[in-house]
C-alpha cells in the first residue's frame, strides 16, 4: 500500500514539475507582452528587433489552451473565385466576359454553387458555339486558342485549387509572424479556409491581416493637364439646368450638378478631387459610367488615397482621389526585406523596403526617368503615398508612408514578407 502511494506521489510530483516547466514559458511570454505594450512606439520597435530570437523562442514554447479554454477567433475565409477568373483573363477580358462573370457570381451566391461551373454554363447558354479559349492562355498548362471549353474549365479549377493552397501557406506565414501559438489553418472544400486562433482578442486587426491581398505596385502618376481636361468635361457632363418653378418671381433657371454635390474637384496636379468618407462609393459609381470613362485618358485610372484627412474648415473626413497610370512598373515580388521604421522628418511610422537586384535595377531606371515627378506606391488598390522623385535611387530602397500607427506598420511588414494572396479572401 505504501509503495502504491509512493508511486502516485512520484507521478504527481513529476506531473507538477513538467507542467511548471512548460508553464513558465507562457508566464514569461505574457510578462514580455505586457512590457512591450507599455513601451512607446520607437522603443517597442528597438526592443522587438533586439530580442526577436528570444521572443520567438518563448512564443514557440507557450502552452496551447485552445479556443474552449482561452477563447479566440474562428474564421471561415472564401477565395474570391470571380476575381481570380478576371486575373487569369487579363488583357483578353471584355464587356461580355464581365457580364457573364457578374451573372455567374450572383447565381453561385444565391444557389450556393460553384462559380466556375456557373461561369462556363452561362457562357455556353448565351452562345453554344462560343469558345472560352478567347479569354484564357497558359503556356505551362498548354491552354491555347484551340483548347475546348471542358479543357478551359479543368484549367480554371486547377488554378482555383492552387490559389487556395497558396493562400493557406501565406496565411500560415502571416499568423506565425503575428505570434499566435499553435493556430489551426485547414482547407475546406474547393475554395474555403477555416482558421482557429486561440487567445486572439483584437478581431478587427486579425481580420485585416488575413484578408489583405498585399498587391504592392509602383506606378507613375497621370499627366496633370490631361487629367484636368478630363475633369472639366466630366463636370460639364453632370451639369443639369432645371427650368424655373412657376411660383418663382424672377423666373431664373436653376443649375445643379449631381457630381459636385458630393465631390470637390481640385484642378491641380495629379489630384482629381476629394469626397467625404460616406460619399466615396457614390462618386466612383458616377466616374465609372461608360460615357464618363470615355472622357478619361486611356492610360489613366482613378484611385483613392489610403488615408483620409480633415480638410480645412470642415468637420468631416475626406479621401483624396488621384490619377495614376494603368501600367505597373514594379510589383511586390521584387521586395526582399521590409521593416517598420519612422520618417526622420515627420517622426511618423512607415515601412522601409529593400529590393532584389532586378528590382533595384528597374527602380533605378524608373526614378531616373521621373526626376521632379511623383511616383505612386499602391497597396491593394489604394495609394499610400506618391512622393516626388528628387534624384535617381540606385540602391533599391523605398518606403511606404501614410500608414497610421506603428501597429499598422508592423502588420503591413508581416503581409509584405509573407507574400501576396493570389486573390482576395
Amino acid at each position: 500500500m505504501k509503495e502504491s502511494n509512493g508511486t502516485k506521489i512520484f507521478f504527481i510530483i513529476g506531473f507538477i514539475l513538467v507542467t511548471g516547466y512548460y508553464l513558465q514559458f507562457s508566464v514569461r511570454h505574457w510578462l514580455e507582452q505586457r512590457h512591450i505594450n507599455s513601451l512607446d512606439e520607437q522603443a517597442r520597435i528597438e526592443y522587438v528587433e533586439a530580442n526577436s530570437e528570444r521572443l520567438s523562442h518563448l512564443r514557440e514554447r507557450t502552452l496551447n489552451f485552445g479556443l474552449d479554454l482561452q477563447g479566440g477567433m474562428y474564421v471561415t475565409l472564401e477565395l474570391a473565385t470571380g476575381q481570380l477568373l478576371g486575373e487569369l483573363a487579363r488583357e483578353f477580358r471584355d464587356d461580355e466576359f464581365d457580364a457573364v462573370l457578374a451573372v455567374a457570381s450572383q447565381r453561385a451566391l444565391d444557389n450556393n454553387t460553384d462559380v466556375i461551373t456557373e461561369f462556363v454554363d452561362e457562357f455556353e447558354r448565351r452562345d453554344s458555339q462560343a469558345r472560352l479559349s478567347r479569354y484564357f492562355r497558359s503556356d505551362s498548362e498548354n491552354i491555347t486558342r484551340q483548347s475546348t471549353n471542358d479543357e478551359i474549365k479543368s484549367y480554371l479549377q486547377r488554378q482555383r485549387n492552387s490559389a487556395v493552397d497558396r493562400a493557406v501557406e501565406i496565411i500560415r506565414n502571416r499568423i506565425d509572424r503575428f505570434g499566435v501559438t499553435e493556430p489551426s489553418i485547414v482547407k475546406q472544400g474547393s475554395n474555403r479556409i477555416v482558421v482557429e486562433l486561440p487567445g486572439v482578442d483584437d478581431e478587427e486587426r486579425v481580420r485585416n491581416l488575413l484578408r489583405g491581398t498585399a498587391r504592392l505596385e509602383f506606378r507613375t502618376m497621370a499627366n496633370p493637364s490631361e487629367l484636368q481636361n478630363s475633369l472639366r468635361r466630366i463636370i460639364d457632363y453632370y451639369e443639369t439646368t432645371l427650368p424655373p418653378a412657376e411660383d418663382e418671381a424672377n423666373g431664373q433657371p436653376t443649375r445643379i450638378n449631381t457630381l459636385t454635390d458630393i465631390f470637390i474637384p481640385v484642378g491641380e496636379s495629379v489630384i482629381f478631387g476629394y469626397a467625404a468618407t460616406e460619399d466615396t462609393a457614390a462618386v466612383m459609381a458616377k466616374l465609372r459610367a461608360d460615357e464618363v470613362q470615355r472622357m478619361m485618358p486611356r492610360d489613366t485610372e482613378l484611385m483613392w488615397a489610403a488615408q483620409s484627412e480633415r480638410l480645412q474648415g470642415s468637420t468631416r473626413d475626406f479621401y483624396t482621389l488621384l490619377g495614376v497610370r494603368r501600367q505597373v512598373e514594379l510589383t511586390g515580388e521584387v521586395i526582399t526585406d521590409a521593416r517598420p521604421s519612422f520618417d526622420p522628418q515627420t517622426n511618423q511610422p512607415e515601412v522601409s523596403m529593400s529590393m532584389n537586384r532586378e528590382g533595384a535595377r528597374r527602380w533605378s531606371i524608373l526614378t531616373g526617368a521621373n526626376i521632379g515627378r511623383p511616383v505612386a506606391i499602391i497597396l491593394d488598390g489604394y495609394v499610400y503615398s506618391y512622393p516626388t522623385v528628387r534624384s535617381q535611387i540606385t540602391e533599391g530602397r523605398s518606403s511606404i508612408s501614410g500608414i497610421g500607427g506603428l501597429r499598422e506598420a508592423e502588420d503591413l511588414v508581416n503581409i509584405l514578407l509573407s507574400g501576396a494572396l493570389p486573390a482576395p479572401l
